[in-house]
């Protein structure tokens, strides 16, 4: 008589059907509800506001080095053509990024809000994956704070104090949302999604060889989905493969022509010391 309460604490309870304290299961409930999303949503929050920070406090409004490119054009001692966007900057074809530098030099007279963009579209990416992550699983879990901390952390502090950087965020910006469209396409691609996607495919060759690196693999996998969803039999089915082979055919057209006329500048002497 009495063993089945010997050695328990009166005020401390216990669950009768598995015989484990409720306090224990009050922390775990916490721990696989509450506790994840307040880690990984406060890491994330934590390093953007200190990004923005760090920004604010130790970026300047003067250009360096490879910001001096886009000056004659923003003096009026060049002016800003198609040929000029196309033409090589190093190794790098940069159309896009110089169109979104100049743009933002003018509009602002600053250097600076590249760098704020920097910081904002790799937070905006960071929680677009925690979010993924979350509706692919059902739930939030700790170890979905590794996206800010891969994308937020200081060993890019270059990137964040650069404003010519912002040819390698937008590299990595859009081969995040194709990697985000593939996830939230388990039920095949949607003609949206094959537009969100292909529109990425195009611009990446438009940021550089480091988004142009890219672009193969994916145009593979579009041409694989336009290849499933043609011999699905659901409705708009060969819309969304028409869609997407469009995209595909585009992409390779886009990465074709980044190599014609292209001249290759590395030579010897970029390996000499100097």
């Amino acid at each position: 008589m009495g063993m089945d309460n010997a050695g328990s604490d009166p005020g401390q309870g216990h669950d009768r059907t598995s015989g484990v304290p409720t306090r224990v299961h009050a922390i775990e409930t916490f721990f696989q509800g509450w506790g994840p999303c307040l880690f990984v949503y406060g890491t994330w929050s934590v390093m953007l506001l200190a990004n923005i920070l760090y920004v604010l406090v130790f970026s300047y409004n003067i250009p360096w080095q490879d910001d001096w490119m886009v000056i004659d054009i923003l003096t009026g001692d060049r002016p800003m053509t198609i040929g000029w966007l196309w033409a090589e900057h190093n190794e790098h074809r940069l159309p896009l990024s110089k169109f979104l530098l100049i743009m933002s030099y003018e509009m602002t007279g600053d250097v600076r809000p590249a760098m704020y963009f920097t910081v904002t579209a790799l937070g905006a990416l960071a929680l677009a994956m925690i979010r993924a992550a979350r509706d692919l699983r059902g739930w939030t879990g700790p170890t979905d704070a590794f996206f800010p901390m891969m994308l937020l952390h200081w060993g890019h502090s270059e990137v964040f104090l650069w404003s010519f950087e912002i040819c390698y965020t937008l590299s990595v910006l859009l081969a995040g949302i194709t990697l985000l469209v593939i996830v939230y396409s388990r039920d095949g691609l949607s003609v949206g999604g094959a537009i969100v996607l292909g529109t990425c495919l195009v611009l990446l060759p438009l940021t550089g060889a480091n988004g142009l690196v890219y672009v193969p693999p994916l145009t593979l996998w579009l041409i694989y989905a336009a290849v499933v969803a043609g011999y699905s039999r659901g409705p708009g089915a060969k819309r969304r493969a028409a869609v997407s082979l469009s995209f595909a055919f585009a992409s390779i057209l886009v990465t074709v022509a980044y190599f014609i006329g292209r001249e290759n500048i590395i030579t010897a002497e970029h390996f000499l010391p100097i």
